[in-house]
């Protein structure tokens, strides 16, 4: 039942005489990889035990009057101590916790070598299968991912040879100072001569089997491993006092920052 106009009003006098004692998070600058803690204390007016607080770290979990978190934001981020009472909401008290890159460093994996070695493994992965390439994969980097175009032909035993097109899009990131690689998107398209004029059922589940052997249980999960061996093997060359704080990719380019370890010397 939506709440009436007597409860509303309600909420909003509990809202504004809500006291934050106090909302501070120490340390309030951190190096990437580091933590910070949050603490609060608030005092909530007689008559509204109704009202409940939140922090917009909580995952919608409501949280005591006083208490302390731990937070490990990967980028400067400002956190909130929120009051709800029935459908009104409002921001109480915000705290920002900053990030410090002054002992970080950018490093970054060019397009052209990401292209040449997911060229060399989706032609030595289509070798012996009925698949052949219509032109060399063609690779590109932009922010939205590592998008890979397969432009291939379909042998069919005694039958005319469809084009197979298949598009995949991989997203890179750093969790846990780890390289983490997964897809974004992937989609195929077999696209027949226009003269052709009728397909049977047998020929449509030879290519169903080809792409599920040759391009979603090898060829996908091969081009997954390789980047993220790639960019694993370009990162062990830095000293060992740096460790992996985020990936992105940006136009022709993955970009790492890699952020030196609490406490480590120089090397």
């Amino acid at each position: 039942m939506p709440p009436t106009k007597e409860m509303i009003e309600e909420a909003m006098k509990c809202l504004a005489n809500t006291e934050v004692q106090s909302f501070t998070a120490s340390p309030a600058t951190i190096r990437p990889g580091d933590a910070s803690t949050l603490n609060w204390r608030v005092a909530i007016p007689g008559g509204c035990q109704g009202m409940k607080l939140f922090l917009n770290t909580s995952n919608g979990s409501p949280i005591s009057k006083s208490g302390s978190r731990s937070v490990e934001p990967a980028i400067t981020t400002v956190y909130s101590l929120i009051g709800r009472m029935h459908t009104v909401e409002q921001s109480l008290d915000a705290v920002t916790v900053a990030i410090d890159t002054s002992q970080c460093i950018i490093q970054s994996l060019d397009e052209e070598t990401v292209r040449q070695k997911l060229r060399s493994l989706i032609e030595a992965s289509l070798a012996g299968s009925p698949l052949s390439q219509r032109s060399p994969a063609n690779v590109e980097i932009d922010r939205n991912g590592i998008a890979v175009r397969l432009r291939l032909r379909v042998d069919v035993p005694n039958f005319f040879d469809p084009d197979l097109n298949v598009d995949l899009v991989i997203a890179v990131k750093a969790a846990n100072n780890n390289v983490v690689t997964s897809y974004r998107s992937y989609s195929n398209d077999v696209d027949w001569p226009w003269w052709v004029t009728g397909i049977t059922l047998g020929i449509t589940e030879f290519i169903e089997g080809v792409i599920e052997s040759r391009i979603e249980q090898k060829i996908k999960p091969l081009i997954l491993q390789q980047v993220k061996e790639q960019i694993e093997s370009y990162l062990s060359l830095l000293p060992s006092t740096y460790r992996l704080h985020s990936l992105t990719t940006e136009p022709d380019e993955i970009r790492a920052l890699i952020c030196r370890r609490p406490g480590a010397g120089t090397e």
